[in-house]
């Protein structure tokens, strides 16, 4: 019994931690308590339409974590990178059945810089990455030597549609996906706003928050098919009742009673398309629930990443790096990762 709450507790926070990001996609006809014009303006952005416009944009983006932890494994991590580049790819040419056919159609380029105290001890580091021609192209200081090396993107992601069966097939589900929309459509467990956003591309847009109540969520009727059939899968044939199924439920609330979870979006109030979006995690797991996950001690933590989008539709180009060499393990390079932060 014991472990089984463990483990549907643990479940249940990577759950909740990931259900911000389904809200777009889950909402139906629910607006979560946002104005009719607001509702219409969000509901446009997901406009096939104005989705399909997708296949191009650039993008700029920032992360920034902190995390703090106790016990035997203490960290007490600062995180922050940021990054910017573009994107451009066929979405005609990917399918579900395939999801590798469409690889050599993307055109991809990024420059990200990372900063990261550990406990202390300051690490910086850049790297660069393009994708052109069916290849993914990097060059590091840290793992190559500051030489552009790279990898058939074929090779790289031979194993995607075996990763993905599982999520693909649970997705497409008619009845879990019910499910799933039902939960968070369960009143008080997802709250709405909009406000204005910071001008993209020379045009206003709105920014639409939508925050999950984790509390709120583990009180939820709805949640509780769910959660049973989690655990039912854990228990490989034992039986689980729906006694079992109420006492995971509180003792997820009470663990998850202080943290926070919420999903950004900006939409262009001209073009109704979106220009970007944003994750806000702050969790906290006190000394109590630590115990009953048999984690070391506390956890502290949050998490603050955000994407901006311009350019959606205009042309893409990617250069091939001149003398790329097949990647090496052996580019590492210790004395780069131990580098430390200007």
């Amino acid at each position: 019994m014991k472990s089984i709450i463990r483990f549907s507790i643990a479940l249940l926070i990577a759950v909740i931690a990931a259900t911000p990001a389904f809200s777009a996609r889950a909402q139906g006809t629910n607006c979560y308590g946002l104005a009719d014009a607001d509702c219409q303006l969000y509901y446009g952005a997901l406009a096939p339409d104005n989705m399909a416009k997708f296949a191009s944009f650039a993008m700029d983006y920032t992360l920034a974590a902190k995390i703090k932890t106790t016990g035997a494994t203490a960290q007490d991590a600062d995180i922050k990178v940021e990054g910017s580049g573009s994107f451009s790819g066929d979405p005609k040419s990917f399918t579900a059945a395939n999801p590798s056919a469409g690889l050599s159609s993307l055109l991809f380029s990024n420059v990200i810089k990372a900063n990261v105290t550990s406990n202390g001890s300051p690490m910086a580091g850049d790297v660069e990455v393009r994708v052109t021609g069916g290849n993914a192209y990097f060059n590091s200081a840290m793992f190559t030597q500051g030489k552009w090396q790279f990898v058939p993107l074929s090779a790289a992601t031979g194993g995607m549609s075996g990763m993905t069966g599982g999520a693909g097939a649970a997705a497409s589900d008619p009845a879990l996906m019910k499910s799933f929309m039902d939960v968070l459509a369960s009143p008080g467990v997802i709250k709405a706003e909009a406000k204005d956003g910071p001008e993209v591309d020379g045009q206003a847009t709105k920014q639409f928050t939508f925050t999950l109540d984790a509390v709120a969520l583990t009180k939820a009727p709805e949640l509780r098919p769910l959660l049973k059939q989690a655990l039912a899968a854990q228990a490989k044939g034992a039986p689980v009742d729906d006694q079992q199924v109420e006492a995971v439920a509180t003792l997820a609330g009470s663990a998850l009673k202080d943290s926070t979870f919420a999903v950004s979006w900006l939409v262009g109030t001209s073009d109704k398309i979106f220009h970007g979006v944003g994750l806000n995690i702050v969790l906290k797991i006190d000394d109590s629930t630590a115990k009953l996950l048999k984690m070391d001690g506390p956890v502290d933590a949050t998490v603050d990443f955000n994407i901006q989008v311009s350019k959606v539709g205009e042309p893409v180009t990617v250069e091939v790096p001149a003398d790329a060499a097949p990647f090496s393990m052996g580019g590492m390079s210790p004395d780069a990762m131990a580098t430390p932060a200007k």
